[in-house]
Parts: structure tokens; C-alpha cells; sequence
């Protein structure tokens, strides 16, 4: 197979094949970098609806937040930060995914090294910034697990068991 090089870039060599395989992926970076966009704005919508409908009923019922219980206003303040995070991932995410996909472009046509190492650099962030949140969303889930087995041991409903 034979390897196409520029003459001022020694490092930078690919097959037709390859230039080919990176222009394919960019355009699939710029779709979940679209949809990431869209879903973040979603998430947007979401939280605010969710704020809105939670002040709304607890007004409703006659209570406000500062008289419902620790653990719900634990629950709900949890649920608020699982939303923010969530949006914060999605931006940040297709951020780099959007990032990646110009940048391989630009290499593939200016067959340029650095561009490339560049491009690279940042679909690596966007799976760290993936990683990170899974491994911390995995943690709150662990944490709301033995919170919830904790309370209902004590709860004065399963005492007779």
C-alpha cells in the first residue's frame, strides 16, 4: 500500500482510504455534535419546566421549600444537580465533538500534523468528559442507594419486618 506524504510535513502520511475514513467520521462528529446541541437545549427546557411545576404545586399545596422535609428538598436538589451536570456534559461534549470534526477536515485538506494531533486531542477530551461524568453519576447512584436502604431500615413503616 502506498502512502501518500507532503513534502513539508514528513510526519503526516495516510492512504486515500484513510482521508476518506476521517472525512466520513467528521461528518458523523458534526451529527452528535447537532444532536448534543439540540439535547442540552432540551435539557434546558426540561429544567426549567421542572423548576417551574415544583414551585407551582409546593405553592399550590401550601407549602414552600424551605417547610418540606430534608430528604425531599435532598431529593430535589440532587435531581436539580443530575439535570445541570447532565446539560454541562452534553455541551461540552459536542463542544469537542464539533471541534474534532473541523479539525480533521482541515488536516485532511491542508494535510497539516498539528491540525491532525489537535483534532485528536479533542475527541480524547470528549471521551474524558464522558468518562468522568459516568464514573460520578454511578457514584450519586450508589450514594442514593444506600441513602434510600438506610431510610427505609429506620423507617418506623418497616419496623414490624
Amino acid at each position: 500500500m502506498e502512502y501518500i506524504q507532503n513534502p513539508t510535513s514528513p510526519k503526516f502520511q495516510y492512504t486515500p482510504a484513510t482521508k476518506q475514513e476521517w472525512l466520513s467520521t467528521s461528518t458523523w462528529a458534526v451529527y452528535f455534535a447537532v444532536l448534543g446541541f439540540v439535547l442540552s437545549g432540551l435539557y434546558i427546557i426540561a429544567l426549567l419546566l421542572t423548576l417551574f411545576f415544583l414551585l407551582k404545586s409546593s405553592a399550590m399545596v401550601g407549602m414552600y421549600l424551605n417547610f418540606l422535609p430534608s430528604s425531599v428538598l435532598f431529593g430535589i436538589v440532587l435531581l436539580l444537580l443530575m439535570y445541570i451536570a447532565s446539560i454541562f456534559v452534553m455541551f461540552f461534549g459536542s463542544r469537542h465533538h464539533l471541534r474534532f470534526s473541523h479539525s480533521i477536515k482541515q488536516a485532511v485538506q491542508h494535510n497539516n500534523q498539528s491540525v491532525l494531533e489537535d483534532a485528536w486531542w479533542s475527541m480524547r477530551r470528549a471521551w474524558k468528559v464522558y468518562g468522568l461524568y459516568t464514573v460520578v453519576m454511578l457514584g450519586v447512584y450508589f450514594v442514593v442507594l444506600v441513602s434510600v436502604g438506610y431510610m427505609m431500615q429506620n423507617s418506623p413503616l418497616m419496623r414490624g419486618y
